[in-house]
């Protein structure tokens, strides 16, 4: 007897098991060369996420914007990269600090360098904090290089903006009996920021995202001095 070649025994198959109305024209072809049987549920493979572009300097940073990765930019005109990201208290508010030295242990003191130094709300901070802020004076300031061929910098008040998002929060309370220099935790989250430029100095930013930065207390947080005085009277 004749030998039925593979595509004519699919067909044969197809028309004994679901009947000649229910089988396609290329019903047979389409079940050869390493497909899924046909019946077989599709797995349809999971959208992949977006990554950020690049980061551009723009008027109003959004978190949708911040790219994956170490947060770097542009400060005055030269490339800006984050190497220690500090938050502790400062001034009766938080604070975090973008600086592109080493921290060399938790509660060590940051000295020379550039630095990018904001102020977030004084009180708790948990994960799942966010906040956008628009281009405005305040909140902070751009410890940079005025002339990039020299090491000096200057603290540069201008308008900023940013965008911030704390994705993990594992810090302990302030210890009032503890010493004054305390190691809190650790936190991680995404980052932009941007200076707008006026005068000697050009527009500049930091963007990326951060993992287990450190969180200290420098001294008593204010609000908790505040506090302590409420509870007195």
């Amino acid at each position: 007897p004749k030998m039925l070649t593979k595509t004519t025994y699919l067909a044969v198959a197809c028309a004994v098991l679901l009947g000649a109305s229910g089988c396609k024209k290329d019903d047979a072809a389409a079940t050869g060369g390493g497909a899924e049987p046909a019946g077989s549920p599709a797995s349809p493979a999971a959208p992949a996420k977006k990554a950020a572009p690049a980061f551009k300097w723009t008027a109003a940073p959004t978190l949708d914007a911040i790219p994956d990765g170490a947060i770097k930019g542009m400060a005055n005109g030269v490339p800006f990269e984050v190497k220690s990201v500090v938050i502790q208290p400062s001034f009766g508010k938080w604070s975090i600090k973008l600086w592109d030295k080493e921290l060399k242990r938790p509660t060590g003191i940051a000295m020379g360098g550039q630095s990018i130094n904001l102020s977030l709300p004084p009180g708790q901070i948990a994960a799942g904090f966010k906040r956008v802020k628009a281009l405005k004076y305040g909140d902070g300031y751009f410890q940079i290089r005025k002339d990039p061929k020299t090491d000096k910098t200057t603290s540069w008040n201008a308008k900023n903006a940013y965008a911030i998002e704390i994705t993990k929060w594992d810090v302990k309370p302030h210890d009032p009996k503890g010493r004054i220099f305390q190691y809190a935790g650790r936190a991680s989250g995404r980052i932009a920021v941007v200076y707008k430029g006026y005068g000697d100095f050009k527009d500049s930013y930091a963007a990326g995202t951060f993992t287990n930065a450190v969180v200290r207390y420098m001294g008593k947080p204010r609000w908790k001095k505040a506090e302590t005085k409420t509870a007195g009277k």
